[in-house]
């Protein structure tokens, strides 16, 4: 009768050990915040992604896939900002999770964690697409890396509360990293301090702020609303004598437009990520940003 009460009671506790140590089913919604999950949580999570490094961010295609990946979501982490408004409602809604349904405890927003530029003083469907919370493009910034970490950090804690030190031990390493390639990116981004910009789409107004340039202009009229042949020869003009540093396009909008307006305006263009695996080099947050800093510094 002993052996058989010591049997069922290590029976449990190796249960209980097993299942303590299942991985956490994360979702994201973009590369990037996989390429922080994983560093944070190393093999205490399973994660997956919802899109794609090479897709337009705004518009993901909303596949049957996805559906079950969200239904066994313990936690969901997303950019915010309306980035994801037109295609991850409906499948929160097919997937009917009540732990990430919106304004559910595990459904992390992480715009929430920074401050967002462009506020829209009026949102009209005549102003192109617009984001009325602010510019969702904020994790392009490296400076804003820290709280994004945060903010993934505090959602993990939240499911496995057992495992606080283990995530926190895993940030603290993970933003020692950042600190060091910080220094290196302020460099170089102070290489080009006070520079004019020409940018396709409203992507890389953080990473300006950050080498304090402006924003000269921008290919598309209006956001999300392609360049018209009068448009460009308008922004031709306007730089004309204006020593404007680059034209920046980017790898899921179309070039033509971009290198149009570098031969005819006589000024030179880098094409940028958006998202990590967008390019093959940029495998993870950090050569995100390296590629990003480097390009529009070189």
């Amino acid at each position: 009768m002993k052996n058989i009460l010591l049997t069922v009671l290590l029976t449990l506790f190796i249960s209980s050990v097993l299942l303590a140590e299942e991985p956490i089913k994360v979702v994201v919604t973009y590369p990037y915040l996989e390429s922080i999950v994983k560093e944070i949580g190393k093999e205490k999570v399973d994660v997956s992604t919802l899109a794609k490094g090479t897709e337009d961010p705004h518009f993901v295609v909303p596949k049957p896939s996805l559906i079950g990946r969200l239904r066994q979501a313990d936690i969901l982490f997303i950019n915010g900002a309306s980035l994801e408004i037109g295609f991850l409602p409906p499948l929160l809604k097919q997937a009917n999770n009540t732990k990430i349904n919106p304004g559910a405890d595990y459904l992390i927003d992480l715009s929430k964690r920074v401050e967002l530029i462009d506020k829209p003083e009026n949102v009209s469907r005549s102003e192109g697409d617009v984001h009325p919370e602010g510019n969702p493009h904020y994790y392009l910034s490296y400076n804003n890396l820290p709280k994004i970490a945060e903010g993934i950090r505090d959602g993990l804690i939240k499911v496995r509360p057992g495992s606080k030190e283990f995530f926190e031990k895993n940030c603290s390493s993970f933003l020692k990293r950042y600190e060091e390639k910080k220094e290196k990116w302020d460099s170089l981004l102070g290489k080009i301090n006070g520079c004019k910009l020409i940018q396709y789409h409203r992507l890389f107004n953080y990473v300006a702020k950050d080498a304090k340039c402006t924003i000269f202009a921008e290919i598309e009229p209006k956001p999300g609303i392609p360049p018209t042949a009068k448009h460009l020869e308008e922004i031709i003009k306007k730089a004309n004598g204006q020593s404007v540093l680059k034209i920046i396009g980017d790898d899921y909008h179309e070039t033509k437009s971009v290198k149009r307006l570098s031969e005819e305006a006589k000024i030179p263009y880098v094409i940028l990520p958006h998202d990590v695996k967008s390019f093959d080099e940029v495998k993870d947050i950090f050569s995100l940003y390296d590629t990003v800093v480097g390009r529009l510094s070189e």
